[in-house]
């Protein structure tokens, strides 16, 4: 349900946006209230098809990256569909590592 997602990162998360004027043409949606874990989750990350290739999905992992570090967590994790080597790609040339593989999501982790 589209809504209690939205409701739930909005309660519970923190969003970081690339706007270029007027249009959105990023967004990263993660976790960051868990300190006892001393891990955070990435929800999301997406960037319009339009703006790829900028370094905009990049730029908004750093800013996540930073967030956690700042707020003393250990590491950040996701979950990736298993059929989008583009964004697994994307993940380990960021320093992720791939945990565990369910049927079909691979867990993603980077220790900081």
């Amino acid at each position: 349900n589209l809504l209690e997602y939205a409701t739930k990162i909005h309660n519970n998360g923190i969003v970081f946006e690339a706007w270029n004027e007027e249009k959105l043409c990023g967004i990263l949606a993660g976790y960051f209230n868990d300190p006892n874990l001393h891990e955070s989750f990435i929800t999301m990350l997406h960037v319009d098809r339009k703006y790829r290739r900028f370094g905009i999905g990049r730029n908004l992992l750093v800013l996540a990256i930073r967030f956690a570090r700042e707020k003393k967590f250990h590491k950040i994790a996701l979950m990736v569909n298993l059929n989008n080597q583009t964004a697994i790609d994307f993940y380990i040339k960021n320093k992720f590592v791939s945990l565990y593989t369910t049927e079909t999501q691979v867990r993603m982790e980077r220790e900081l």
